[in-house]
């Protein structure tokens, strides 16, 4: 007879069955429907950012046509073969960070998208996973983003 702890988190069991399928060691349908439904937006936003890594480094490499012509005009103390190669360093770094976004994305869509075939609690620690190496992704970016606009705000004054 199972304890009755009166400390413990309220639980129901709102689906009717002990767990996703029938397995022993499975995942309630629950957990597995949430999971669900942040799928198709996450492989959505992925496909994007991995678009846009593309049309970043497109439009840089297309720049080079017209780039004599804007050089000239801007008076830049540097030839235009240095102020491209520069160009062409950021637009491979921005399109990295695209793409990276975009493959952590789809790398938990697709966690969860075998968590949904499975039920397995060892596809839902991975799914669970591939999500946090994109919110530490994430978060490591935002915090060098911060740092360097508050360096340039500070050097500015």
């Amino acid at each position: 007879m199972p304890e009755n702890n009166p400390y413990a988190s309220p639980s129901s069991n709102l689906s009717g069955q002990d767990s996703y399928g029938e397995r022993n060691e499975g995942v309630t349908q629950g957990v597995v429907r949430e999971l669900s439904g942040t799928k198709g937006w996450t492989r959505f936003f992925g496909v994007i950012a991995i678009i846009i890594a593309l049309c970043v480094l497109l439009f840089a490499f297309a720049a080079q046509t017209s780039f004599d012509r804007v050089m000239q005009a801007w008076h830049l103390p540097f030839p235009p073969s240095e102020a491209y190669t520069i160009v062409i360093v950021v637009a491979v770094f921005f399109a990295a960070l695209a793409f990276l976004y975009g493959y952590f994305l789809n790398g938990f869509s697709s966690a969860v998208n075998k968590l949904e075939r499975t039920g397995t609690e060892s596809d839902l620690a991975l799914a669970l996973n591939r999500q946090r190496l994109y919110w530490v992704f994430s978060g490591i970016i935002s915090v060098l983003f911060l740092l360097f606009t508050a360096y340039n705000v500070i050097s500015r004054l």
